[in-house]
């Protein structure tokens, strides 16, 4: 085995064992409330706690396991990233000669910007397999004039926009659901609770949200009301702010942000510690743009 297989079989190993504590758990508090007390809901509590304590011996296995790779000892200086969250990103990520550029990763890790026309909902390109076994890339693009209109729709009005992948019904993700849902649920809270004028990425976070408070939202106020989550506001024209965006949306659009550039980060830094070629991120190498840096 090479050095990351130990800290996956760990790191997975701890999660099974976590899901079946949870549904033990949950099956004990179903039944309690339905039927009492018995022997064998006691019995069920107690090898859910017998579960929670093998949780914590495998928690001690993953942060050994973690300490004999290379990537280790820059993930330990990260605020927010302990050793469970540093196993879980080198299990999942593995060898980062497989992501040639940090765009390459943030596809994986469902981080990417999407394409789709407002108005037919079509993405602006699919991807099919020909006879030969070659993968044929179909663009649904239109160029008019530098602007980018949806072919399918053809009426010149219809533009594509931006927006975080999302999961359709019937058709298969292409991006690591699970692994996306650590970071944005488990790793994204955890650096902002930590505290420390270094905590680089929560600075990414609060100052790439004041920059959306200065920049006008492209969602309209019934496209907000799908995803408002502001207890204090009864509708969603009372939720908007002065920017046309809600303060929701504005935190998971920084979250995301601030992930991203960790992630950016991550790569690069374990590429060179492998001295492995370091590639700029696509809108750097070939558009100029540049991110901005934390202060």
């Amino acid at each position: 085995m090479n050095n990351l297989e130990p800290v996956k079989i760990a790191v997975r190993s701890l999660y099974d064992l976590q899901k079946v504590r949870i549904e033990l758990s949950n099956r004990v508090a179903a039944h309690r409330e339905m039927y009492g007390e018995s022997v064998v809901l006691e019995t069920i509590r107690n090898s859910a706690m017998l579960a929670r304590d093998g949780e914590v011996l495998l928690a001690k296995a993953v942060g050994v396991a973690v300490a004999g790779v290379d990537i280790a000892e820059w993930l330990q200086a990260v605020r927010g990233v302990g050793p469970v969250m540093a196993g879980v990103l080198i299990s999942e990520v593995g060898d980062p000669a497989r992501f040639e550029n940090v765009g390459k990763l943030w596809a994986y890790c469902g981080l990417a910007v999407e394409r789709t026309c407002d108005t037919c909902k079509r993405p602006d390109h699919s991807k099919s397999v020909d006879n030969d076994g070659v993968e044929v890339i179909k663009w649904n693009i239109m160029d008019k004039d530098g602007v980018l209109y949806c072919a399918a729709c053809n009426d010149g009005k219809s533009k594509f926009r931006g927006h975080a992948p999302r999961r359709s019904k019937g058709s298969k993700s292409h991006w690591h659901v699970q692994f996306r849902g650590k970071l944005l649920g488990v790793l994204a809270p955890s650096i902002l609770r930590a505290r420390g004028d270094d905590n680089t990425y929560a600075q990414h976070y609060y100052q790439h949200r004041e920059r959306l408070l200065g920049k006008r939202c492209g969602l309209s106020p019934g496209e907000h009301k799908k995803t408002l989550r502001d207890a204090d506001a009864k509708t969603t024209q009372e939720a908007l702010q002065d920017n046309g965006c809600t303060n929701g949306h504005m935190h998971r659009k920084a979250l995301r942000y601030m992930i991203k550039m960790f992630m950016q980060d991550f790569l690069v830094q374990w590429r060179t510690i492998r001295k492995l070629t370091v590639r700029p991120p696509y809108k750097e190498e070939y558009l100029g743009k540049v991110h901005h840096e934390a202060k």
